[in-house]
C-alpha cells in the first residue's frame, strides 16, 4: 500500500480476515498500523494497493456504503461536544442511512440496563469519569496492539 505521499506503508501484502475471525496487528509505535486501518476505512488517502469486502472494492459500494461497512475505531476515545444521543440523531442524516429506520437508542439501553442519562451525559463525563479500556490499558511506549474482526 502506497501512500498519496509516495511513501510506501506495506509491500507485497495479502490479509483476508473471516466473518467471527479475530486478526491482532501488533507493531512498533510508528510502524503503520494504524495508517493502515485508516486505509482500510477509506479515511486516509492511497495511490496503490486494493481493499475489498466480499471481493468488492471502497468505489464499486461508494464511499459512504463502504464506511458504514468498514469502520476505524481509534484505540483512545476523542472528546466530542454533545451527547450520545446528539451523536445518534447526526448520525442518522449521514447519506448511508438514509431509509433506515431506527429504534429509540434509551429503549433499546433499557434492555441493557442503562438509564437514559447514560444517553444525555455529555462525552466529555464519559471520558473523564471512566478508565480506559483494557484494550488501550495493554498499550506500553513501544508497542500498540489492534484488533478487528
Amino acid at each position: 500500500m502506497k501512500l498519496a505521499n509516495e511513501r510506501w506503508l506495506f509491500r507485497d501484502i495479502n490479509l483476508s480476515v473471516d466473518k467471527g475471525q479475530v486478526l491482532v496487528l501488533r507493531g512498533p509505535s510508528g510502524a503503520g498500523k494504524t495508517t493502515l486501518l485508516k486505509c482500510l476505512a477509506e479515511l486516509v488517502p492511497y495511490e496503490s494497493g486494493t481493499s475489498t469486502l466480499h471481493g468488492k472494492k471502497a468505489s464499486d459500494y461508494g464511499i459512504p456504503s463502504w464506511r458504514s461497512k468498514v469502520m476505524y475505531v481509534p484505540q483512545r476515545a476523542a472528546i466530542h461536544p454533545g451527547s450520545p444521543m446528539d451523536l445518534f440523531e447526526m448520525a442518522k442524516k449521514f447519506q448511508s442511512q438514509k431509509g433506515k429506520s431506527f429504534g429509540d437508542p434509551t429503549k433499546i439501553g433499557m434492555e441493557w440496563h442503562l438509564s437514559e442519562s447514560h444517553f444525555t451525559e455529555s462525552w466529555r463525563y464519559y471520558a473523564m469519569n471512566h478508565p480506559a479500556d483494557p484494550i488501550g490499558a495493554a498499550d506500553d511506549d513501544a508497542t500498540q496492539i489492534t484488533m478487528f474482526a
